[in-house]
């Protein structure tokens, strides 16, 4: 479970990457696109990773 968490966490940090790119390029609107799904994806591999700490 926890490498499938950090797994899903370095997918998400590489989508957020992307659109870090995007907004560079002054493409706004996919840029929100990439950062709401990699924040959400974020957010869902960290949430899966809290139980195993506590």
């Amino acid at each position: 479970m926890t490498q499938l968490a950090l797994g899903l966490a370095l997918l998400a940090s590489a989508i957020l990457y992307g659109a870090y790119f995007e907004y560079a390029a002054k493409n706004t609107r996919d840029a929100g696109l990439l950062a709401g799904v990699g924040g959400a994806g974020l957010l869902g591999s960290l949430a899966a990773l809290t139980p195993l700490w506590f």
